[in-house]
């Protein structure tokens, strides 16, 4: 009985500290603590070490993202950002250069696009606070 209590109490605060988590990684990458992220802060998120890695999306291991991963991938997100008002994207959107996969540094881009809502070139206020709820344990790119 008491092995249950501490699993249901340990896997409890683990759900409730997801969203904090999700806030605290993302704002981590925030170097400079001017409360957005610009440039750098952002592409880190996305790098092999990020919170979004390309490579967990990368089913076939070369490194891009074919229009099958890309689908399978962000199917249900351009569902959950056009209820957000952000628009649909599609494939192409984030395929800049037309070469039929999309690279690190368009997947970098495409959700720049996408969380960017003031054109800014920096995730600042509800934009981050938005990007830390779809980043949480129980946010749109939960696992």
């Amino acid at each position: 009985m008491k092995a249950t209590k501490f699993f249901t109490a340990s896997a409890l605060a683990f759900m409730l500290a997801g969203p904090a988590a999700a806030q605290i990684a993302i704002r981590a990458h925030d170097v400079d603590g001017d409360g957005m992220l610009t440039g750098a802060e952002f592409r880190d998120l996305f790098d092999a070490d990020g919170i979004v890695s390309l490579a967990a999306y990368d089913t076939d291991g070369d490194g891009q993202l074919s229009e099958a991963e890309f689908d399978a991938a962000f199917a249900d997100a351009n569902v959950h950002w056009g209820t957000l008002g952000y628009g649909s994207t599609t494939y192409t959107d984030w395929d800049l250069n037309s070469d039929g996969l999309v690279a690190q540094d368009e997947y970098t881009q495409g959700f720049l696009v996408i969380y960017d809502r003031d054109g800014s070139g920096s995730i600042e206020g509800a934009e981050l606070e938005q990007m830390e709820a779809d980043f949480a344990a129980d946010g749109i790119f939960a696992g």
